[in-house]
């Protein structure tokens, strides 16, 4: 998705889709590859073993945080690239 300014990445539990900005992809593969891709499917992960998120919208919550640690990631709820 080429109109994200400030995502790396977005996940759309209901749709089971996963979109990763090309800016950001172009300028940094490795890393949206090997950790924004992780995180968002992470999320995906939760939304299918739980049925949704839970009412407080806590997306980085404990459910996020244990599937992120289960699959090898540190569970890092922002980016630190800066596109030039």
């Amino acid at each position: 998705n080429n109109r994200f300014r400030n995502l790396a990445g977005r996940n759309v539990g209901v749709d089971n889709t996963v979109e990763l900005s090309g800016k950001y992809l172009k300028q940094f593969e490795g890393e949206i590859l090997l950790i924004t891709l992780p995180h968002e499917l992470a999320h995906q992960i939760d939304y299918n073993l739980h049925g949704g998120y839970p009412e407080n919208n806590r997306y980085h919550g404990p459910r996020w945080k244990a599937i992120m640690q289960a699959i090898g990631q540190e569970p890092n709820t922002y980016h630190t690239m800066d596109l030039k």
